[in-house]
């Protein structure tokens, strides 16, 4: 017999380190691109490519204004100008040295002119005493007046000239300053600009996923795959290179084997921390709201987390009240991100409010969702907010649809909802002009639509893709089996305990073949082996309790909201008769609750619209020592308990039933004595 090996995995995940954990590695940040840079790019239409091997990068030199060379050139600009204003300052200060000395001498020469004249005018006066010489001496004094206040007004003038000329130094250097000041701030506020010749290049590779076969053989076809295996098998380059290569993967192995992968250091501090955490007290603390911005407030019906990373929350938002929904309301659901509240990053427009809403868990830009007609529409964001496909009002449901679930198949595109009208319907996005497959919840496998059960939630496990659940109106879950041969065969049993509409349904993560119900004022757990009674149950609440569910990360906690707005945190293995944390998220009835992946983040809608995020402690979000076996073993207990009181209710209904049959018996056996002794009378008297 021989042995075939074919490759299922892809290529590009070999060789990734192993995760020494029970959860995948968690997005620790997200930073989003900045859009205002795209002005600064040259748009190149994208080249996908996917790259075996690593990208091959090719350097060139980059001409570029460095700023320790600007900062050099300013500073010689302002050590010139400096100059320049001290030369002027040292050529005003000479100027107006070389003024005074001219007025000194002209002072000087001046008063010797006087006293030159005056001492001839006495000499004359003396000698001639002449009233010709006197008029002489007075019109030589006028002159030398008017000669005096021409000197003086010209030097005035040399002097008002001068200081004109300082002004206006003054004020071109002050201009020049200005300038100056301004070139240095632009130039160091506008971005470094670089000059570089463009270059475009293209990575090519292939994807392996069959290991990389020839294009002339067909991976599927074994034949020709074992083939073409024994012919590389004989090649003796491929003998040659296995052997090359066994030596070195051995030695890596050995290496590798030396160390202690597995070791662990400052345990003591660890231990420590451990205990501080566990004796941590739960809290949840709110992050943002996301209010709805239309004018008439709505209820927030459904949300969901995006599969990528859960930086996005979708929010289905309709009016549950039949034919009472406010006139001019808006019909729109919306997708919010986390990092933004106060304007939705997306709008999703249906043909009617929608009533739920889930993101496709392989692509992360598909989004279905059910209307408050009956319709099924799904959507991807990078075509836009209108549906890409609805399903026809004559094949869809007739009631609105409360749930739709994405199911685990290769294509990633098959779906099934429920709703009141009793129906559950399998659907295909990429063909909805029809459901691919339909289920009438009628207990008496008859197929009446008219007797079905409302379908107000639903649960499906990818670990059993045959098996899915119904929360229905009426207070039953009903377990159904998809690969059944006939529709009555799929509904396998029913779960019967709660007195209300159950809204909620959902399967521990950790342990599926135990569930969480909530309807009316209690939340209960159920075990598929157990079908008269739940196993656990909360107390009976004074208000009504809307929705729940698990978290994804401890198996014992759950989450509940009620009518008066108020979130309630449940761990079993705390406390089973009281919440552990108990917040008031609002005023106003909560209507959905939906907990993040990682189980840090939780919203929570309300009927007035808002959504709430709230951040859980680490207590809470946190996997506790022995959580899980201490979760199955009282799992287990419950189980076996409610296993033997079923067992006791059984023996009393049995002999109830086998005292009733006597009984019967008896009187039957009395009325026939009666019937003889009536028949012998009647003869006796003939």
């Amino acid at each position: 017999m021989e042995h075939v090996f074919v490759y299922t995995r892809k290529r590009r995940e070999f060789g990734r380190p192993c995760h020494f954990s029970d959860r995948p590695a968690e997005l620790i940040v997200d930073i989003l691109p900045d859009a205002g840079l795209r002005a600064e790019f040259v748009e190149r239409n994208p080249l996908p490519a996917q790259v075996q091997c690593g990208p091959e990068w090719s350097e060139h030199e980059v001409s570029a204004v460095n700023s320790m060379t600007m900062m050099m050139t300013m500073m010689t600009i302002m050590t010139t100008t400096m100059m320049m204003i001290m030369m002027n300052m040292m050529m005003m200060t000479m100027m107006t040295i070389m003024t005074t000395t001219m007025m000194m001498i002209m002072m000087n020469m001046m008063m010797m002119t006087m006293m030159t004249i005056m001492t001839t005018t006495m000499m004359m006066i003396m000698m001639n005493m002449m009233m010709m010489t006197m008029m002489t001496t007075t019109m030589i004094w006028m002159n030398m007046m008017m000669i005096m206040t021409m000197m003086m007004t010209m030097t005035m003038m040399m002097i008002m000239m001068n200081m004109m000329m300082m002004i206006m130094t003054m004020i071109m250097m002050t201009m020049m300053m200005m300038t100056m000041m301004m070139i240095m701030t632009m130039m160091t506020t506008l971005p470094l600009q670089v000059n570089t010749e463009r270059l475009e290049s293209e990575a090519r590779g292939m994807n392996h996923v069959e290991g990389g076969w020839p294009k002339d053989i067909n991976p599927l076809d074994m034949e020709q795959t074992m083939r073409y295996r024994k012919k590389v098998e004989k090649d003796e380059h491929y003998r040659s290179a296995i052997v090359r290569l066994g030596s070195i993967m051995e030695h890596y192995i050995k290496q590798n084997n030396a160390v202690d992968i597995y070791q662990e250091y400052f345990t003591e501090g660890q231990e420590e921390d451990d205990e501080e955490e566990e004796q941590e007290q739960p809290v949840a603390r709110t992050i943002s709201v996301f209010r709805d911005p239309g004018a008439v407030k709505r209820w927030v019906t459904a949300l969901s987390w995006s599969p990528a990373g859960g930086c996005k929350l979708a929010a289905a938002y309709s009016c549950l009240d039949f034919q009472r929904a406010p006139p001019n309301m808006s019909y729109d659901s919306y997708i919010w991100d986390l990092e933004n509240h106060s304007r939705p990053e997306m709008s999703l427009k249906p043909a009617s409010p929608l009533v739920c809403l889930e993101y496709n868990p392989k692509d992360s830009h598909i989004l279905l969702g059910g209307g408050y007609n009956g319709q099924i529409a799904y959507w991807d964001t990078r075509k836009g907010s209108h549906p890409v496909e609805t399903s026809p009002i004559e094949v869809s449901h007739r009631e609105p649809v409360y749930k739709v679930i994405w199911l685990q198949s290769k294509t990633g595109t098959e779906a099934f909802s429920g709703s009141t009208d009793g129906q559950v319907l399998w659907w295909d996005i990429r063909k909805l002009s029809e459901p691919t497959e339909k289920l009438v919840l009628d207990l008496s496998r008859k197929g009446d639509l008219g007797h079905a059960l409302g379908c107000l939630s639903l649960e499906f496990e990818t670990t059993m893709p045959t098996k899915f659940m119904v929360g229905t109106k009426q207070g039953l879950v009903v377990s159904c089996n998809r690969k059944a041969k006939t529709p009555a065969e799929k509904i396998v049993c029913t779960y019967s305990g709660h007195n209300g509409s159950i809204y909620a349904l959902q399967r521990n993560p950790f342990f599926p073949k135990y569930f969480l119900t909530v309807a009316g004022w209690t939340a209960r757990i159920w075990s598929e082996d157990v079908k008269e009674s739940s196993i656990m149950s909360t107390r009976s609440d004074r208000v009504h309790l809307l929705d729940g569910c698990w978290s994804p990360v401890r198996p014992s906690v759950f989450f509940t909201v009620k009518m008066d707005g108020t979130l309630d945190v449940w761990d079993f293995l705390f406390n089973q008769k009281d919440p552990t944390l108990s917040l008031k998220v609002c005023d106003e009835a909560l209507w959905s609750l939906r907990v993040q992946d990682n189980g840090h983040f939780l919203a929570c809608g309300s009927q007035q619209g808002t959504t709430t995020l709230l951040e859980i402690s680490s207590g809470l979000c946190t996997l506790q020592r022995n959580e899980k076996a201490l979760a199955s073993e009282m799992f287990e207990r419950e189980t076996k308990g409610a296993k033997i009181l079923e067992e006791q209710q059984r023996e009393i209904r049995l002999k109830e039933r086998s005292r009733s049959e006597q009984s019967k018996e008896e009187e039957r056996k009395e009325s026939e004595k009666v019937e003889r002794a009536k028949e012998l009378l009647e003869r006796a008297e003939r």
